[in-house]
């Protein structure tokens, strides 16, 4: 089972191989479960194979932002992927939307990944900020237009 979070009314089709839920604020589809992603989710720990973010932690608020990340964490199973797209920094898509709230360079995810020593970047310095995810990078590219980032994280 897989969760797209922030789906809206695009949540993937189900397939053989994959079956969706999703969680967003609203929708039209009825696997689509309505909810403030600031809320937590509703789900059991280790729930999900992965979970997929497609434009949307742009919009978390900044209260909100990283209890999301330790939400996403939390219902992923071990070895479970995490898919993100998101606008680069530098691009109109990043700044023309007005509920945008932050914004992402390739560096962007460090603060949630292990860097090699079993703690997050800069020696666990987001263990302070009440992170409590352990995420292995596995990749970290652009989009054919250079307009997004397509990250990929295991759990």
């Amino acid at each position: 089972m897989n969760l797209d979070i922030g789906c809206g009314n695009e949540l993937p089709k189900d397939t053989a191989e994959e079956k969706w839920i999703g969680i967003d604020l609203s929708s039209n589809d009825k696997r689509c479960i309505i909810r403030d992603l600031g809320r937590g989710f509703p789900f059991s720990n280790n729930s999900f194979d992965k979970v997929r973010a497609s434009n949307v932690l742009e919009h978390i608020k900044q209260d909100d932002y990283i209890f999301v990340w330790n939400e996403i964490y939390r219902v992923l199973k071990s070895d479970g992927i995490f898919e993100i797209e998101v606008p680069r920094w530098n691009k109109p898509a990043s700044v023309q939307d007005p509920t945008h709230v932050r914004f992402f360079c390739l560096e962007s995810f460090q603060y949630f990944c292990d860097n090699g020593s079993g703690k997050t970047a800069f020696n666990g310095l987001s263990e302070g900020y009440g992170v409590k995810t352990l995420f292995k990078m596995v990749d970290n590219n652009f989009n054919e237009d250079n307009v997004i980032y397509l990250v990929y994280l295991k759990k």
